[in-house]
């Protein structure tokens, strides 16, 4: 079994202490990039700290995170600090609940184009080699009572407030933020 904590702590582009996933001692997003060999993932915050900008984005993360017995859900787990939402960068992990076992099977980035929050997952680029990980459904269950008492307001001041511009959709908002994300030194 892996061990999975809730620990509060300061990230590489959060100053603030906040909510940060370990696993096996390590916070997660320098666990996969190191695995996915993939820096960009350094930095990125965990969903489980209930920091998404869109409120309507916050249901798809409560209602996946702990899938029923035997069943199997994409969820996203790291966002990009800055704009807090699924249309920036998001790492998705494939959650499977059987019995007395909680499996992190694998994590990718989510390349969902779709301004509605419940499609994230629907189409994931995987890493290579970067799980499975196994949690006892008990202290999966515990963790994820300590995600909620760790909980800050440390993202309330970074959300983006900003409207969507008219006659731009946020499919569209989406993919100009991938872009320059993926692409800064070419803008």
């Amino acid at each position: 079994m892996n061990d999975l904590q809730a620990v509060r702590q300061r990230s590489r582009y959060v100053e603030e202490p906040h909510l940060v996933i370990t696993l096996d001692g390590e916070p997660l997003d320098s666990l996969l990039a190191r695995l996915a060999k993939n820096h960009e993932i350094e930095g990125l915050v965990t969903t489980l700290d209930d920091c998404l900008s869109d409120p309507k984005e916050r249901p798809v993360v409560r209602e996946r995170v702990l899938p029923t017995d035997g069943a199997t859900a994409i969820v996203p787990i790291l966002v990009c600090p800055d704009d807090l939402d699924f249309y920036c960068t998001v790492v998705v992990v494939q959650v499977t609940r059987i019995a007395d076992r909680v499996r992190w099977e694998r994590f990718g980035h989510d390349q969902t184009d779709s301004p509605m929050p419940e499609r994230v997952g629907g189409n994931v680029e995987w890493f290579e080699g970067v799980g499975p990980f196994a949690f006892g459904l008990e202290e999966y269950q515990r963790f994820l009572d300590s995600c909620r008492a760790l909980k800050t307001e440390w993202w309330v001041e970074r959300a983006p407030s900003k409207p969507t511009p008219p006659g731009v959709s946020h499919g569209s908002a989406r993919n100009d933020r991938r872009i320059r994300h993926r692409l800064p030194h070419l803008l």
